[in-house]
């Protein structure tokens, strides 16, 4: 798990950890995974979709009053690697508001290759973790190369409430107990 990778003291109110993080609907969310895996197009992707860029490859967290703030390092604000392309300025290209300096952390989400794990797929992947001593609902993608990693980003914000809830638990509750229902537990061998 890229979480273990980070170097995240819970006993310092700061941090550095490599990843992406971008305001989506206007909560915070910090996208890690492995270099390579698809963190940056997918910010690419979100800031042609209207949201706000805040640190591309180095993310500097800090905790202040329960809450997880997260900024890009000075030399690093409104930048993005783009692969083929380089380096690219988000300002110029998508005019000055698609930048913030800094953003409250709400959830993070983390890529994974498809060879790491096939979890449930009506099993809710939403998890708390603790960054800096901040409590963060996570949720992990198996990235394939067929999925619109950006669509599922901005599924996930919809998805998870600010609290860490899932509006969308209930339905899945009601969908497999429909299935029982129908087709029984599926231990009657």
């Amino acid at each position: 798990m890229v979480l273990e990778k980070a170097v995240v003291d819970d006993l310092s109110d700061s941090a550095s950890v490599h990843g992406v993080l971008v305001s989506v609907f206007g909560s915070g969310v910090l996208i890690l995974g492995r270099s390579g895996i698809g963190k940056s197009a997918c910010a690419l992707e979100l800031l042609d979709r209207g949201h706000t860029l805040i640190a591309d490859d180095a993310v500097d967290l800090e905790s202040a009053d329960s809450t997880l703030i997260g900024n890009a390092p000075p030399a690093l604000f409104g930048s993005l690697e783009v692969r083929g392309l380089g380096i690219v300025d988000v300002r110029q290209m998508f005019g000055e508001a698609s930048a913030l300096d800094r953003c409250e952390i709400d959830l993070c989400i983390e890529f994974r290759d498809s060879t790491d794990e096939n979890p449930d797929r009506t099993e809710s992947g939403v998890h708390s973790f603790s960054l800096l001593g901040v409590g963060v609902p996570r949720i992990s993608f198996v990235v394939n190369g067929s999925q619109s990693l950006s669509v599922l980003v901005e599924t996930a914000v919809r998805y998870i409430t600010r609290d860490g809830e899932t509006g969308g638990r209930e339905f899945v509750d009601r969908y497999n107990a429909s299935l029982i229902k129908t087709f029984g537990s599926g231990n009657n061998h």
